[in-house]
């Protein structure tokens, strides 16, 4: 098996861990979206400055690296709606219905750049759309869908809208300097945040919360090391393809943690079939959109 598709495993893996770890933090330690957001945007910017200069990288600043702050600033709102999610709905629900993201940069590449599709982009997002509003939905019977479903889908269109600026940005910088300048994005909304949110933060903290903050972080930063390393060893669309089988291990993590008490999750066997369903939907049309 080719070494690329054991990084990219790897990485899937990796990030559906650090799923299970941010559900756990917002929904039982520190239970704030606000302060997990401020958290992660000031840790990253600290890897990533550590990172940028072990690489021997130069600092330099132009409209690409502008983009790249603004990138920075989209994703962390994202980010934003992402845990605010988690915070009261399961992760193996979540993370599936954030899989919409590809079909949003699909949109927005058609609408602003004129782009356009044959029928196995529509098919892909028949598949990706039905996945996402299967494992939305939490009861048939009387038809309840998840609460937070508005929520991921904000989520999910502003993590689609950084896709597009970070590809501005690339044209001017490299891939170190374009990391570097989108966590300095990071960091001035988690300033901010912190500015406005500060009394609140205070009062929900908790170590532990902060202990597995830093380690979901922390371990996060390296999946981002191992991705770059597989784009260098295949095509971004096999790698963006094979990638999407992070729902599949968050579901699989979460089901295991679950049972062992970390995080909650409804493992009835009906609930299970549909989620799985609805995860094979939603690979299936990351994998025809890649």
């Amino acid at each position: 098996m080719a070494l690329w598709i054991f990084l990219v495993l790897g990485v899937a893996l990796i990030n559906g861990f650090v799923n299970i770890l941010d559900k756990h933090v917002v929904s039982s330690e520190v239970r704030d979206p606000v302060f997990c957001t401020t958290f992660w945007t000031i840790v990253n910017f600290v890897l990533m400055l550590i990172v940028f200069l072990i690489a021997g990288q130069k600092f330099v600043f132009n409209t690409s690296a502008i983009y790249a702050i603004i990138a920075g600033a989209v994703a962390a709102i994202a980010v934003i709606f992402y845990y605010k999610a988690l915070k009261s709905e399961e992760v193996s629900r979540v993370l599936p219905m954030l899989a919409i993201v590809p079909l949003f940069v699909l949109l927005i590449s058609t609408i602003f750049l004129g782009e356009s599709f044959g029928w196995i982009k529509y098919l892909a997002i028949f598949f990706l759309v039905a996945g996402a509003f299967l494992i939305s939905v939490k009861n048939f019977k009387h038809f309840k869908i998840s609460k937070v479903l508005g929520i991921v889908l904000l989520s999910a269109l502003f993590f689609s809208l950084r896709t597009p600026i970070t590809r501005v940005a690339t044209f001017g910088l490299n891939f170190w300097q374009t990391s570097f300048y989108t966590s300095v994005g990071l960091l001035i909304v988690g300033l901010i945040l912190w500015i406005f949110h500060h009394p609140t933060m205070k009062s929900r903290a908790k170590i532990k919360g902060l202990e597995y903050l830093f380690l979901a972080n922390a371990i996060g930063v390296g999946a981002i090391l191992l991705g770059v390393w597989a784009l260098t060893l295949a095509q971004a669309s096999l790698v963006s393809a094979l990638n999407s089988v992070q729902d599949l291990f968050v579901f699989i993590l979460a089901i295991f943690f679950a049972k062992e008490g970390f995080i909650k999750e409804h493992l009835s066997k009906k609930t299970i079939v549909f989620k799985i369903i609805a995860i094979a939907l939603i690979i299936a049309g990351s994998i025809l959109i890649g």
